[in-house]
């Protein structure tokens, strides 16, 4: 069997060395990841995303992954790429918009087709500021928008990697959204319909697969992503992702405040 993929990033590995838990192998595997270049925001969000996804792939690059990085500009993802081959790990990059389904299968299929099935898909690209807009003032075209983004991009994801997943005989679908996905919010309208209808996608797709030895699991951030945070620093997030891959549960994770103590 092939090496395989890791996270849009997506991943996978053929059974060498057993770790403790059954369910997760430690060798060769490859991750995919639809994240940077999907967004227009011009206030440090797509900075703070882009130090997160980057320490999540470390943390996959140090667990073996061949790490897949997939945005609609493939150049932008050139430096981590770089920064990922300097830390020993086989990293590609491969052009899609998440809003093209098309695009998203040929990247998917030329990524596992060099690097390997997938075995783990992190679903997480930026919301476009469209999505962003107060409930009043959404349009229809705005939700239509943000629910092909947020809910018809991952279902053609995961659509594609499954049978990669299934011939393993595991996976793993990890989907990042913001606090609306969990609780709805007026101030980002078309988002927070996108994002309820993505979890209640992530839900059944959990409970479905189960039996399949797939876990499918969502990480909601509901703050801004903060270097030095406690709770929110990309650090911090990239072990949280890590761990929902490696010991799984159930289906959401809340990234909750941490309170100072004095």
């Amino acid at each position: 069997m092939q090496p395989s993929l890791g996270t849009l990033a997506c991943g996978s590995a053929s059974p060498v060395s057993q770790t403790s838990d059954p369910r997760i192998y430690r060798s060769r595997r490859t991750t995919a990841e639809p994240n940077e270049g999907d967004s227009h925001d011009h206030n440090g969000h797509h900075r703070r995303r882009t130090r997160n996804w980057r320490c999540s792939r470390r943390s996959l690059c140090r667990e073996g992954f061949r790490i897949a990085l997939i945005a609609r500009s493939p150049s932008r993802l050139e430096q981590v790429r770089a920064d990922l081959q300097d830390r020993g790990a086989t990293a590609a990059t491969y052009q899609a918009d998440v809003r093209d389904g098309a695009s998203v299968r040929s990247a998917l299929a030329k990524a596992a087709g060099e690097l390997g099935p997938i075995e783990v898909i992190q679903y997480s690209p930026i919301p476009q500021p469209e999505f962003l807009r107060p409930m009043l003032e959404t349009t229809v075209e705005d939700v239509a928008a943000a629910i092909e983004f947020s809910v018809i991009g991952p279902m053609i994801a995961v659509g594609h990697a499954l049978t990669g997943m299934r011939s393993l005989g595991r996976g793993t679908i990890l989907l990042v959204n913001g606090g609306s996905g969990a609780r709805p919010n007026p101030r980002v309208g078309a988002n927070s319909i996108a994002f309820a209808a993505a979890s209640a996608y992530g839900t059944m797709m959990h409970d479905v697969l189960a039996a399949e030895n797939i876990h499918v699991g969502q990480l909601i951030v509901p703050q801004a992503i903060t270097q030095g945070h406690p709770t929110y620093d990309p650090e911090t997030l990239a072990a949280t992702l890590w761990r929902m891959h490696a010991h799984r549960g159930a289906f959401r994770v809340v990234l909750e405040p941490t309170e100072p103590t004095g």
